[in-house]
């Protein structure tokens, strides 16, 4: 079993090609990665789905001892055999320059 830890440095990211803005950022990255013999990759590509910081929270309910959920249509889901309607945590995008506080 290989014990090496990679960490950023291990990754030399060597370009970016924007290939959607809107809402979302769809990124083209170049880049290649140190291997476990030592060396490095080759240079090959991934599409990143870049999106900006999210928030989510649990709503609870301590007299009924329950917690709250919402139903909504995710595109994402259409052909699931559950239906295009999910439960999920109440959630949103961060705005920009807003800062997330715990």
């Amino acid at each position: 079993m290989n014990d090496q830890k990679f960490v950023r440095e291990d990754v030399e990211v060597l370009g970016e090609e924007p290939l959607y803005s809107g809402f979302f950022k769809l990124l083209r990255v170049r880049l290649r990665h140190r291997l476990f013999n030592g060396g490095w990759s080759r240079e090959f590509s991934r599409e990143l789905f870049a999106k900006a910081q999210a928030a989510s929270a649990v709503v609870y309910d301590p007299v009924l001892d329950q917690i709250g959920l919402v139903d909504q249509f995710r595109i994402g889901t259409v052909d699931s055999p559950y239906g295009p309607w999910t439960l999920e945590s109440v959630a949103g995008m961060v705005e920009e320059g807003r800062v997330l506080r715990t």
